[in-house]
């Protein structure tokens, strides 16, 4: 998932004034539980954020859940403090070929179409090197949903400790210079994604803050260490990251159709469409910040969140009853197909490999639905992909 997708993750789940306690059943650490709940309106926030603060140390009825502590790094626990684990990069790399035919009839009209399309992806992701407890991309739709909200709890606090010299805020003064800088935060950061990654993040750590006392949070940052070798490496793209693309779409279709009302005069047609790009630089600084990734350290399992494929630009070229016209246009990549890698890609068993399938297509292959009628088609895909440690320099962010 990408950070804006991790953001609104945790946007979603601050729309009521009250989250209830983060269960975890499954979860096989003791671990220190937190309690979540965020106000309605930035001033709720600030006013219960001082007034939680202040009852912080008297409460000793704290709830405690496992699920937070679940998503710790396994290890690196040294006395004073949590030492840094060395960053790691890995190089996505995607290659998607389809070969496919199309049939199309409405009454009299029809048509046949053929298409070749090739698709090259490869951009860089990073990690912080920490092998953490839970998949932040676990297959269990709900469980993730709960991992992703509880990541951004602890970037949040970690951020927070951070700014605030290794230490969280003890006193009233300091949470409310806290809970200040939150909400300058929160004016709108338009497209700037890490502006909005931020502001996540110290509502999530101002939401903990709130409801557990400082040595609660404390405890919670602390990691276990777990000498088997299990976890999971979170990777994400950035910004300036080095990335490649290239994007080719061929596609033939010609038939008949019929312009007048009652759509009985036929007139043949031939529409041609022909992309071979390397993407706009719109594109490709997308592509930095469009994955995001997590392996199992003990199996090698990969799990990808969403497979984004850019849209080829090319030409189409039309030809009807003698009159040719040319325009400049953008051609998706099938629905299915992205459906079906993304649904092969989301629990992999390796960090590289190859399948193929034939899908079933039902959409028009030039994308206009307005002719109505039934499409049938069949798509001959082939992907190959591999996420291995990168071997040239990532460009800088």
């Amino acid at each position: 998932m990408s950070r804006e997708q991790l953001q609104t993750t945790f946007a979603h789940s601050a729309t009521a004034s009250t989250l209830a306690p983060l269960r975890t059943a499954r979860s096989r650490w003791r671990s220190t539980n937190l309690r979540s709940s965020l106000a309605a309106t930035p001033q709720r926030f600030m006013d219960s954020a001082v007034r939680r603060c202040e009852s912080s140390r008297e409460r000793s009825n704290s709830r405690v859940l496992h699920r937070l502590r679940r998503l710790l790094p396994f290890a690196l626990l040294l006395v004073g403090g949590l030492a840094q684990a060395a960053s790691l990069e890995r190089t996505l790399n995607l290659k998607i070929t389809i070969a496919g035919t199309q049939n199309w009839r409405n009454v009299l009209q029809s048509s046949q179409a053929t298409t070749t399309q090739d698709y090259t992806l490869s951009t860089s992701l990073r990690s912080d090197g920490i092998r953490y407890a839970d998949n932040l991309l676990d297959p269990d739709v709900t469980h993730r949903l709960e991992v992703k909200q509880d990541y951004l709890t602890r970037q949040g606090l970690l951020r927070l400790k951070q700014e605030n010299g290794g230490k969280l805020p003890t006193t009233p003064v300091d949470l409310k210079a806290f809970t200040d800088r939150v909400q300058q935060a929160g004016t709108p950061c338009r497209e700037e994604s890490d502006c909005d990654w931020a502001v996540a993040e110290r509502y999530a750590a101002l939401s903990a803050l709130q409801n557990n006392s400082v040595q609660t949070l404390e405890e919670f940052l602390q990691p276990p260490v777990n000498a088997d070798g299990s976890g999971y490496y979170y990777f994400f793209g950035y910004g300036g990251c080095s990335n490649r693309m290239h994007l080719v779409n061929h596609t033939h279709i010609a038939g008949r159709r019929a312009y007048e009302r009652d759509r009985k005069q036929l007139q043949p047609f031939v529409l041609d469409r022909s992309a071979d790009s390397t993407g706009s630089a719109t594109e490709q600084a997308s592509l930095c910040r469009r994955y995001t990734i997590t392996i199992d350290a003990k199996t090698g399992a990969l799990f990808v969140e969403n497979t984004y494929l850019p849209e080829a630009h090319g030409t189409t070229v039309k030809s009807l009853s003698g009159r040719t016209e040319s325009s400049e246009t953008d051609m998706p990549v099938p629905a299915e197909v992205i459906s079906w890698v993304t649904q092969t890609l989301r629990q992999a068993k390796s960090v590289s490999g190859s399948t193929a399938t034939q899908l079933h297509i039902t959409a028009p292959l030039d994308g206009d639905s307005t002719v109505l009628g039934e499409f049938n088609g069949v798509l001959e895909v082939h992907l190959d992909w591999s996420f291995l440690a990168a071997t040239a320099p990532p460009a800088k962010p």
